[in-house]
């Protein structure tokens, strides 16, 4: 249950990822903010049932920055010291560094996006990149699937998909007519998961938004990793 949970957390780390670059795609250099649900689901392991997790939370973006607010719900069986009550992850793509914060503990973890040790959230080049094959690995393909209907509305479908560390991975996006994701479906290996945007609201934010609060203790992954050679190719 552990080693799974570990997993689970290893995951949902990197849907932020996910959230900060659609919402980054929204509009081109606008700030704003959007609502976002999410479920995650684990495969069948053996005879354990796959675990499903249905975080929710909110996306802050600026330009090149962002911040993702992430509550985390307890999953049956696991106690609730295991899980932390909320993930905040904070990109700054001008600076090349991301914080994971953890405000049960008051500690955050400094990432360099610039560190190939590291798998630290990457910051899309354009914020209309969510459909830019260089925003993905080599060999990705945008397929347009064409319109759909979406909770009453017209979208527009598109799949995208490439291969990362020789595995197969796919998503299928749903856009409105101003080209803001309203719903990614993401397939890998390790499970699905699902991300629903709302709510988009566009205005000027602060910057305090963006920084780590008074009051963490800062760990930076790369004086931890120190020695470490950087993975094969």
């Amino acid at each position: 249950m552990r080693m799974r949970l570990t997993v689970v957390l290893t995951v949902l780390l990197a849907v932020l990822l996910t959230a900060i670059a659609v919402a980054l795609a929204a509009v081109d250099t606008s700030s704003g903010e959007v609502d976002f649900t999410m479920k995650l689901t684990m495969p069948t392991e053996g005879d354990q049932a796959g675990a499903a997790m249905t975080p929710s939370g909110h996306v802050w973006f600026s330009g090149n920055k962002a911040r993702t607010e992430m509550k985390m719900p307890t999953p049956a069986g696991v106690p609730r010291a295991q899980m932390p009550g909320s993930i905040i992850t904070i990109v700054d793509g001008d600076a090349r560094v991301a914080y994971t914060l953890m405000p049960d503990s008051k500690t955050a973890m400094k990432m360099s996006l610039d560190d190939p040790r590291i798998e630290a959230p990457s910051q899309p080049r354009n914020p209309r990149s969510i459909m830019d094959p260089e925003n993905y690995p080599e060999g990705t393909k945008i397929t347009k699937l064409g319109p759909r209907t979406y909770k009453g509305g017209k979208v527009t479908a598109y799949q995208i998909s490439w291969t990362e560390n020789k595995e197969e991975i796919t998503c299928l996006v749903y856009v409105d007519a101003r080209e803001l994701p309203l719903y990614v479906k993401t397939t890998m290996k390790d499970g699905t998961i699902e991300m629903t945007y709302s709510n988009y609201k566009f205005h000027k934010l602060d910057a305090s938004l963006f920084k780590v609060p008074k009051g963490y203790q800062i760990m930076d992954m790369a004086k931890m990793m120190q020695g470490m050679p950087p993975p094969p190719k």
